[in-house]
């Protein structure tokens, strides 16, 4: 199974055309205030240094900080990529730029096992505790060629209380998002990690 840190999912999406944070990946201490020096352009400007690493509740365990200064942005990179989660030692951490962020919802796209074929499974309120949250998460089935039924995504988003322009743009995200053009299956070499 390919799994991708959030950096690598984030540099797919911006392939696809959608805006992402600027900012990139350091595997040292040193990258990370190259990257904090890049982005710390502007006064009262501000970025955060997150853990790559395969799990939720990043924060909690002290893997998501921000930073006003790149030397500050170095203490926090340093002590990060000294980490380990579960057997795992984190060997990058992502430093972006930090947005302003009026609303968050989880998008995420698996294969399901019992239908053997892609589905989206989306949920409002970001991915910060999505497994306490599954009774809120929708499964969207998608074709393989032709993506997910528009009515269902619709659906899916007219219930997040967005207003119907807002609800309508979620939704055209979400239909773009898909692997390909049109969801035509677009061959990709993924890193592939145990």
């Amino acid at each position: 199974m390919a799994r991708l840190h959030e950096y690598q999912g984030k540099a797919i999406l911006a392939e696809n055309g959608f805006k992402i944070p600027r900012g990139r990946a350091a595997s040292t201490a040193d990258e990370a205030v190259s990257v904090a020096k890049e982005l710390l352009d502007q006064k009262g400007s501000e970025v955060v240094v997150k853990i790559q690493a395969w799990t939720t509740g990043r924060a909690g365990i002290g893997g998501v900080a921000f930073a006003k200064k790149p030397d500050v942005a170095r203490g926090h990179a340093a002590r990060m990529l000294e980490m380990k989660v579960g057997q795992f030692p984190v060997e990058a951490v992502l430093v972006e730029e930090k947005i302003a962020i009026e609303r968050e919802f989880f998008l995420s796209f698996a294969i399901d096992d019992a239908t053997r074929a892609p589905t989206i499974i989306f949920a409002p309120g970001g991915g910060t505790g999505i497994e306490e949250r599954a009774a809120s998460t929708r499964s969207i089935a998608c074709d393989v060629t032709r993506g997910p039924e528009e009515s269902t995504v619709a659906e899916a988003t007219a219930s997040c209380g967005l207003s119907s322009a807002h609800a309508t743009q979620l939704a055209d995200s979400i239909q773009s998002a898909g692997p390909g053009q049109g969801w035509a299956v677009r061959r990709r070499r993924l890193p592939y990690h145990n």
